[in-house]
Formats: C-alpha cells, structure tokens, sequence
C-alpha cells in the first residue's frame, strides 16, 4: 500500500544572503530524512540571488514566490473550512496536497543550530543552463581554462553593512599577500568574490575581481 508523503511546509524568509541559503538547507535537510516526503517553500522574490538560490535547491516539489516586500503569508490557505475567500495559487496546490502539511517550518526555525542535529545535510546543484554562458564569461574576464585558479572571499572591517567581527574579519593585508603567493609564487589563478562594499584590491595579474563585476552573483 502507497502510503502518503510527508509533507514540509518552509518559510525562508531571510534577506541576508547567507542566512537565505541555510534556511533553504535547513529545509532540504529536514526532508532528506525522510524516505517519502515532499517539500514545499514560500518565499519572498526580493533579493536579486533569491531564484537562484531555490532553483539550485533540487529537494523543492514546490514553490510560491511573492513579488516585493509587503503583505503577509495567507495562512488561511491551510484552513479550507474558514469560510473565507481562499485563492490558491494555482491548481497545483490542491493537487500535491500542499494545504495539508505535516510540518510547517517558520524562518526563525531554520538556523545553522539545527543543522547540527540532522543526520543528513543535502547539496544542492546549480542549474545546468547557466553552466555554459557563465563559463564563458569567466574567459572573458580573464580566467584562463589552462591554470588552476582559488577562490576567495574576503570579509574585513570595511563592511559596510555589518559592525566589526573579530571572529569574521580579516586583515585586508593578509587577503593581498596570499593572492600574491597563489599568482607569483604558485602558478594559480584568484578569482575574488563577494560583495561590492569591501575593501578593492591593487591590480595585479592573475587576479580577477568579480566583486567589483556588476550583475555578478550568478557568476560567483
């Protein structure tokens, strides 16, 4: 006998890109552990990186995206006897049972803390379509296919959006010598990412800074 899926509701709504990608893992964690279940999300489409980010989560069977920031998730979607006006959002809804869900997961929920007690933590895949274009963008910035590269990411205390961490930040100095001895001494390739407001690196050879690169995050 086919029994019924169970069924997870998720709620990532974090802005902050990093806190976006653990509520989606949180979430796709959650339904990893169990042989037959589904995963549902709701999210808010705004963030630049946000489709991205879901499209790259493969555990999603489905997924309801709102445009912009105001308005309030209608929770009387999962109560079909309110006797209110209810306009799903499509007829897939009904369909995959997502108004019966077994699990409902809030954003507050879906933290790095509760990674730690799942067995199981997913990856994700990035979509094969953008594998192509984005490849040859990265030529054309000057990536060569014939040398090993590193990535790296650098935080320091020029972040404009977030107060000093001591934990998290970095000499900017100590960013720059180990760029120098990937390219001048070891034979490699830097690809820098992140985000815009950090400190600019010199221009050196062998560095590409997609940092300062705008529309880049896809290429990241």
């Amino acid at each position: 006998m086919n029994e019924d899926p169970f069924r997870i509701f998720a709620l990532p709504h974090a802005r902050a890109l990093g806190d976006f990608i653990i509520q989606n893992i949180v979430a796709a964690s959650l339904k990893s552990n169990f042989e037959n279940s589904r995963l549902f999300v709701y999210y808010r489409d705004d963030r630049d990186y946000k489709n991205l980010i879901i499209e790259s989560n493969i555990y999603i069977d489905y997924k309801i995206n709102t445009k912009g920031t105001k308005g309030s998730f209608p929770i009387d979607l999962f109560d079909q006897n309110s006797g209110r006006p209810i306009h799903s959002p499509d007829r897939e809804f009904y369909e995959k049972m997502v108004h019966r869900p077994d699990l409902i997961i809030s954003p507050a929920t879906m933290n790095a803390a509760v990674l730690n007690t799942l067995p199981n933590t997913p990856r994700f895949a990035f979509p094969e379509r953008h594998v192509s274009v984005l490849t040859e963008r990265l030529r054309e910035h000057g990536v060569s296919p014939d040398r090993w590269f590193c990535i790296m990411h650098c935080r320091d205390e020029s972040y404009p959006y977030r107060p000093g961490n001591d934990f998290r930040d970095m000499p900017h100095a100590d960013f720059i010598a180990v760029a120098r001895l990937i390219v001048d001494e070891l034979g490699g390739q830097v690809v820098r990412v992140g985000h815009p407001g950090m400190r600019q690196f010199p221009k050196m050879s062998g560095l590409l800074d997609l940092s300062r690169v705008p529309d880049s995050f896809a290429l990241q």
